[in-house]
């Protein structure tokens, strides 16, 4: 199929999904997500205008598709295969970017440190509320990239640090920060107040000073993790920390 067809496709399905979540949801809004005009999002949804393949990679990873998905619409690499034959890189940058963009990866690692953890797939999915099928395929992915190991029949961590090619990994960032705002949100609308904290600032500020503040976020968290580190585990917890302009112009 025509690359253009399969890009217009892409488009036209996301946006039929954001719509049936929010039947407001309107096409300026969805431009705005594409960083693209609306005038020119509703010719390209009707077929009307061409787009270069440079233009497209650039709109298809505001979607935070994969890079299979990516390979699929674009009908070519998605990423340079460097040393490694070209299966094997996609398969790493494949593993990498699901990894990365679906929180359950990074919860499983988290889980099998846990003082009561089987090592049963079953568990996992039962314990994050995932599907088995799910679990599984985390679980393979994580062996697959050495962040875990399998001993007598127990999944253990190998401690190992995920790297990722920097195409890959933003796309996957912005995925996996989405998927922390929605987890967010179920837990504030499910979780009692003993299990959860939401807290909020809001305060007027110098933008220079943004560099700054994250860096003091970035302290915390390690402060937190170290703190914590050697204590009993027995659930796993996840803290997001957001800092933003309420404003809408650019600064």
């Amino acid at each position: 199929m025509n690359g253009q067809i399969l890009f217009q496709t892409a488009l036209l399905k996301n946006f039929s999904q954001l719509q049936a979540k929010n039947p407001k949801y309107s096409l300026r809004a969805y431009a705005k997500r594409l960083q693209l005009p609306p005038s020119a999002v509703s010719e390209i949804l009707r077929g009307r205008r061409n787009v270069s393949a440079s233009k497209m990679a650039e709109v298809l990873g505001r979607l935070h598709l994969s890079p299979a998905e990516m390979e699929k619409i674009l009908q070519r690499p998605f990423a340079d295969s460097g040393d490694q034959s070209l299966t094997e890189f996609r398969q790493l940058s494949a593993d990498q970017y699901y990894a990365i963009g679906d929180w359950h990866h990074f919860a499983i690692l988290s889980l099998i440190e846990t003082e009561d953890f089987s090592g049963d797939v079953g568990e996992i999915a039962k314990r994050l509320g995932i599907s088995k099928l799910a679990a599984a395929q985390a679980v393979e992915r994580l062996k697959r990239l050495g962040l875990l190991s399998v001993a007598n029949k127990k999944i253990k961590s190998t401690g190992k640090q995920i790297s990722s090619p920097d195409n890959v990994a933003n796309l996957a960032l912005q995925k996996s920060q989405r998927q922390n705002l929605e987890l967010a949100t179920k837990a504030l609308e499910e979780q009692s107040v003993e299990e959860r904290d939401f807290l909020s600032l809001t305060f007027a500020m110098d933008p220079d000073d943004v560099p700054l503040i994250k860096k003091r976020f970035r302290k915390f968290l390690a402060q937190i993790n170290d703190e914590f580190e050697g204590r009993k585990k027995k659930k796993v917890y996840k803290t997001n920390i957001q800092l933003f302009t309420l404003e809408k112009e650019n600064l």
